[in-house]
């Protein structure tokens, strides 16, 4: 436990040191605490609904575990498309329709490296577990040159 709380410790430390803009003014930092708070209930809430989603499933429908596990499975393969193909999409863009790869291609860069370089941003600009640092800062990504 006492690891747990040393990881959220400095997780907090780092969030509030990257973010010291908003605790600078008090109308960004209120903002930002309520977008917090707003964000905090809907996942509760989420929680919550599906919860009670499948409780109901479960034992007044008694739709049997192994079809509920099916269902959600089917459920999550769904899910997994659709963000492949959000992926794909991002990662066609950014490799062959930008401007950028078509000045870079012209600069004494391999081509190996150049994709590489390409498809890291992507990962970074299109996967969902990236999408909270958008501001974040990408340029150790230039380091691969």
């Amino acid at each position: 436990m006492q690891k747990l709380l040393n990881i959220f410790y400095y997780k907090l430390r780092i969030f509030l040191n990257y973010n010291r803009s908003i605790l600078v003014n008090k109308k960004n930092l209120i903002r930002s605490i309520l977008a917090s708070i707003i964000f905090v209930v809907f996942g509760i809430g989420t929680f919550l609904f599906t919860y009670n989603i499948i409780q109901f499933i479960l034992e007044e429908i008694k739709i049997s575990s192994f079809l509920l596990h099916r269902f959600s499975s089917i459920l999550l393969f769904v899910f997994f498309l659709s963000i492949s193909a959000g992926n794909i999409v991002v990662a066609y863009s950014m490799l062959f329709k930008s401007d950028e790869v078509h000045h870079l291609i012209t600069k004494p860069i391999e081509f190996e490296k150049l994709f590489i370089l390409k498809m890291i941003e992507s990962i970074l600009f299109s996967s969902p577990t990236f999408s909270f640092d958008w501001f974040g800062n990408f340029s150790w990504i230039w380091s691969l040159l």
